[in-house]
């Protein structure tokens, strides 16, 4: 598989189009993700068997090297998008991580999680590729963030998958349910790797109605390294609270993924 690096520069706008000419009615308009700042890092061209896609990839910057970390992206977001994804991308990435953000299969505005959910091969094969990345860099992949129904695909990779010596997985505002098209809570019940199941105190209904379940399913799967937490004030996306975020989950991924000392290989 042949991956191959962009030359366009760091001020990059994404647009997100999921079909031929976007129209103009509500229900035809793709979810556009504008990002305008320099992207702080390295814009990469990424391949799967079927397609290519852009991610973000941004070395350590200080401390001791940790490994290589993934972030998927929620429905409505995109690789850079402030809500969590860019501070987490940037921030973690000063605390060792080597951090490759993908951009995930565009989703139309107000599509409902199922038609998210659906998508869950390409977003495997997207993180697969990033897998790949990662190790031709010499950087061995130790954690997975995934925003919002991201998390489910991540969840159901880590159970069925070779997980290539992934260590955990952080699920940001991640709803499980068995009437999804992936059964989330039944993969949970068989997770054993460490997981952060973190969310907003005040966030939508989908992930505070399903924290219980979720918290259920951990127990039966008697995986005594997941750890369920509501970050206090916080609203959906973290606004004004991402540098408590991002050190809830820097804390968390340092005392559950046995990471290098400074003599090891990135």
């Amino acid at each position: 598989m042949e991956h191959k690096r962009s030359t366009a520069p760091y001020l990059v706008i994404l647009v997100l189009c999921a079909v031929t000419a976007c129209g103009s009615s509500a229900a035809s308009d793709p979810v556009a993700a504008v990002a305008v700042s320099d992207a702080e890092g390295e814009r990469v061209r990424l391949e799967t068997a079927d397609e290519s896609f852009d991610a973000f990839f941004r070395a350590r910057q200080h401390g001791d090297p940790r490994g290589g970390l993934i972030l998927l992206h929620g429905q409505n977001g995109h690789a850079d998008g402030l809500d969590a994804i860019r501070p987490l991308r940037l921030g973690l990435s000063e605390a060792g991580w080597d951090t490759l953000s993908l951009q995930l299969p565009s989703a139309y505005r107000n599509a409902d999680r199922a038609r998210w959910l659906a998508r869950s091969p390409q977003i495997i094969a997207r993180l697969t590729s990033a897998i790949d990345w990662l190790k031709g860099r010499d950087i061995a992949t130790r954690a997975i963030v995934a925003q919002g129904a991201s998390g489910a695909s991540a969840l159901q990779w880590m159970v069925t998958q070779d997980t290539q010596g992934v260590r955990a997985l952080v699920m940001i505002s991640t709803p499980l349910s068995a009437d999804d098209e992936i059964d989330g809570l039944a993969a949970l019940r068989q997770a054993k790797l460490p997981i952060l199941d973190i969310y907003a105190e005040r966030d939508i209904a989908a992930v505070l109605d399903t924290a219980p379940a979720r918290r259920l399913a951990a127990r039966d799967a008697k995986n005594t390294r997941f750890r369920q937490q509501a970050v206090a004030g916080a609203t959906p996306g973290f606004r004004g609270l991402e540098a408590g975020l991002l050190a809830d989950i820097r804390a968390w991924l340092s005392a559950n993924t046995d990471t290098p000392g400074p003599n090891a290989k990135r």
